[in-house]
Formats: structure tokens, sequence, C-alpha cells
């Protein structure tokens, strides 16, 4: 991703950074029918396969294979799409509100963004029972999803997340923003988590499909949310630019998103 969002970079340079997996779905997603390429000649090199997809479709690529490759079977119990969809839209917002308002660090809230849910798919793929048991649970209205995790793991979750962050051993900032990304009260003073747990909160208020239509309509509803949140800071004329670029960011992944879903 760094080397994506460096306006020095190349497709050069992005090829020697991937490994045989990312190289392989680049080339599949740019030889799709999205791309009007099943009727011409098959693009055979990552080079121009990164030329056609465009760096914000090689950005959702990239973001969607970490969890896209951990999951497996083809249910409709697991929204892949929406889960993909939030986890990109709370890393960009959180990476948003960081730049704009000079708090915590920028990368390490755009990860804690994107992988803040990371424990649902731990649920989801190793603990079925469990997860059709909390699904019961939430359907029948008892409780909510947090509650019915908690019920059943004594935990949510957060709390799985971070564990297997700590496994995997991810830095702690990004471990404990993870954690605690449900849990306000907690949070005290640590900016990192705080923009992490806002950034999510921001997430689901959108609307994908009103919200994005207009850029006028996404911004207010975001500067709102802000301005209720943290009211003795205040959005500035130039930081319209900052989400002005979240709002582009995002109407381009949600199109590749819907677009390519149909080739997988």
């Amino acid at each position: 991703m760094s080397i994506i969002e460096d306006p020095r970079s190349s497709a050069s340079d992005l090829v020697m950074h991937m490994d045989p997996s990312l190289v392989g779905e680049v080339l599949r997603v740019a030889n799709s029918a999205y791309f009007g390429r099943r009727s011409i000649r098959r693009i055979s090199t990552v080079e121009q396969a990164v030329a056609t997809i465009g760096y914000t479709g090689l950005s959702s690529i990239v973001l969607q294979m970490p969890f896209l490759s951990i999951l497996s079977g083809d249910d409709n119990a697991f929204d892949r799409h929406a889960f993909v969809r939030h986890s990109l839209t709370v890393a960009v917002l959180a990476r948003t509100v960081s730049l704009a308002f000079n708090l915590g660090d920028t990368n390490t809230v755009y990860v804690s963004g994107l992988l803040h849910d990371i424990g649902s798919i731990v649920i989801y793929q190793y603990f079925n029972g469990e997860w059709n048991l909390i699904n019961d649970l939430v359907v029948a209205g008892r409780l909510s999803r947090l509650e019915a995790e908690r019920e059943v793991f004594s935990l949510d979750h957060a709390g799985i997340g971070s564990m297997l962050l700590e496994r995997w051993e991810l830095p702690e900032p990004i471990v404990e923003s993870v954690r605690l990304h449900h849990s306000r009260e907690d949070i005290e003073d640590d900016e990192n988590a705080y923009i992490t747990w806002l950034a999510n909160n921001m997430g689901k208020e959108i609307d994908f499909k009103r919200d994005l239509e207009e850029f006028g309509v996404f911004f207010d509803k975001q500067r709102e949310f802000l301005r209720l949140e943290m009211p003795e800071r205040y959005l500035l004329k130039h930081h319209v630019e900052l989400f002005e670029r979240a709002h582009e960011n995002l109407r381009s992944a949600e199109e590749f998103l819907e677009r390519t879903s149909e080739d997988t």
C-alpha cells in the first residue's frame, strides 16, 4: 500500500513486491469481463495488468486478499462484499481523520481500521456452530451481535481479533486498537484506538446507495458526526480535500467490488 500511494512508484516497483498469489489475482481481474478482456488478446504481464486495472483497483485487490484467502465455502452466511467494503471504509476514514486532526499515527490507524473486524472471520471460519448460534440469538432479537458473541465466547470479535494479531506479532498499537474498537470507555488517551473506534462508527453511518452519489451528502454526514464527537475541534477548508479524496477512493472501490464480484 505504501508503494501504491507513492506518486514516484511505477508498475515495476509494485511487481518486485508481489507474491505469486497476488500476481495471479491481478492477472485474473485484468482479464475479466469487467475490463472487457474476454474477447480480445489476453494480458500476460503484471505491468500491463496494473496499467489496465489502475491503482485504485489494485488497492482493492490488495485489501481484499488477506481476508478472502482466509474464507472458504460458497454459502451465504458471510457477506464477503460487505465485510471488505466496511473494512476498507474504516481504514480510509481513520487515515483521513488522523491527517485532518493530527491524531495518532496515520499508518497505524489505517492498518487497524483495515483489520478491526478480523475476529469475525475467525469466528465464521473456525467456529461455525458458534457463528450460527450467535446469528440465532441476534435474529431472535434477544441480544445485539456483540452481546451474543460475549454470551457464546465470553469475549467478542474485537478480543478474538486482537489475540490473532498478537500471535502474528503485529505492533502493539495495532493490536490494542483492534481490541478496543468497541470499547470507548477503555480507550482513555490512546489516540490510535480512539481514531479506530471513531472511524468504525463513522463507517457504520454511511449509506452506500445514497451517500457516495454526491460528495456534499457524504461530507455533511461525516462533518456532523465529528462535530458531535469532537466539538472542540473543527474541520477547516483545506480538510475538505482530504474528505474529497476519501470519497473518491470509496466510490472507486465500491464500483470495483461490485463489478469484479460478478467474476468471482
